[in-house]
């Protein structure tokens, strides 16, 4: 997966219209909630096939924070 592909997915994930970035803070996103959390983690699991658990996404402060953990560069 690239980046443009894993931007669009976590787009879909986390059901926001807001074009997404590596820059982005996660908690500026209105649509970071909790049911956006487990969106992303399930994304990860069917995606990339990557564990990733609610507290270890919560330490995550911005895009390129989940990028670095799926590999995207």
């Amino acid at each position: 997966m690239n980046k443009e592909e894993f931007l669009n997915e976590l787009k879909i994930a986390i059901n926001t219209d807001t074009n997404l970035h590596e820059d982005i803070i996660l908690e500026d996103l209105p649509e970071w909630d909790s049911l956006a959390i487990m969106c992303t983690i399930s994304m990860f699991t069917d995606s990339l096939n990557i564990q990733m658990d609610f507290d270890e996404i919560k330490n995550f402060k911005t895009i390129k924070d989940l990028m670095n953990k799926a590999g995207i560069k």
